[in-house]
């Protein structure tokens, strides 16, 4: 089984801007696709200042313990489908994905 999994905003930018646009935008993927949407797997542990404004090397370094995963036995063995709304370095995708292999 395969599951989508925006790339989450920390609750409190959550609050700021009240949607995160990739789960809007996971939410179509799934509804066309038929692949559940788990939008509480991942999840941010820190607030940070947005990446936008930073240059490449700046953007390299994010941090292993930004995010972390709510997994239980049902969740090993699946494929996921992480989605963000912008790709410039690869870095926060990359720190989601390292993230997603503790299951």
């Amino acid at each position: 089984m395969s599951e989508i999994i925006p790339v989450p905003l920390h609750k409190k930018r959550l609050e700021e801007r009240g949607y995160n646009q990739v789960t809007t935008f996971c939410e179509a993927l799934s509804n066309e696709l038929k692949i559940p949407l788990n939008n509480s797997l991942l999840y941010r542990n820190y607030y940070s200042k947005t990446q936008t404004k930073k240059d490449k090397e700046a953007r390299k370094e994010v941090s292993n313990a930004l995010f972390d995963v709510h997994y239980t036995e049902k969740d090993h063995n699946k494929h996921f489908l992480l989605v963000d709304d912008v790709i410039t370095s690869g870095a926060t995708l990359e720190a989601c994905a390292r993230t997603l292999l503790k299951i």
